[in-house]
């Protein structure tokens, strides 16, 4: 939800997270964002166990505006003064996230990589077949097409939020791969989403120079944040061919 940047309406965000019995502790163990209606951040707020929503310095939230939604936030999303109050208030409150929300890594786009589009340090990493499925099922990302002779041409994973998705190129890859054995990685890069077709001896991977390729600079800092930060925890440990 909080990667796919999931947003709920006013009303729907109350019945699942203040009214339902279970989902109330969980609400309560993280900090949300109340967005406009071009998905700009306006707010952040905290419901506290006693059902109270307020912001990180103590001011109470109403959740006034019938146009907004509301999400988890991001890291990204917040600066440094904002960061900062929100990690006292839960520090102080002994509040533990049941996932890494604030403190999770985050991978910034260096300027002069704007025009990029390649993500090449996947490239000839070897991996066995059980170590890659159980990361990638981790982190959500799909099988992509199957084509001849039961061979996977890449996964992906969907940002819905944003219109994006990431695609990672596999070689040597197929239905039913041994999971000791191991195979290479090859490159990966974003795309339109939605745009790429996928399905049995189905081909369409868009190579770089492809119209529904999109260069670094246009593909939302979260959803590159979370992509890099996906394939760095995919390739540890791992070695290149």
């Amino acid at each position: 939800m909080l990667v796919r940047q999931r947003r709920w309406p006013v009303a729907r965000w109350q019945e699942l997270f203040e009214e339902h019995p279970i989902l109330q502790s969980y609400a309560a163990s993280l900090v949300w964002g109340i967005y406009g209606s071009k998905n700009e951040l306006l707010r952040t707020f905290r419901r506290y166990p006693n059902g109270i929503l307020a912001h990180g310095s103590g001011e109470i939230e109403d959740l006034e505006e019938r146009d907004t939604q509301i999400g988890l936030v991001h890291p990204l999303e917040l600066d440094e003064e904002t960061l900062t109050i929100w990690r006292d208030h839960l520090g102080r409150f002994k509040v533990k996230p049941p996932f890494a929300q604030l403190d999770r890594p985050v991978e910034v786009l260096e300027k002069d990589h704007g025009n990029r589009r390649e993500i090449t340090f996947t490239e000839d990493i070897q991996i066995s077949g059980g170590t890659f499925l159980s990361r990638m099922n981790k982190r959500g990302w799909i099988r992509g097409s199957v084509i001849d002779g039961g061979g996977v041409t890449c996964y992906y994973k969907p940002f819905e939020g944003a219109g994006v998705e990431a695609i990672l190129f596999l070689e040597e890859y197929w239905v039913g791969f041994d999971p000791m054995d191991s195979f290479p990685l090859g490159k990966a890069l974003f795309a339109k989403l939605s745009t790429v077709e996928r399905g049995s001896y189905t081909y369409d991977d868009p190579q770089p120079d492809d119209p529904r390729v999109l260069p670094f600079a246009k593909v939302p800092p979260i959803v590159y944040s979370e992509t890099i930060a996906d394939l760095q925890a995919l390739i540890a440990g791992q070695e290149k061919s």
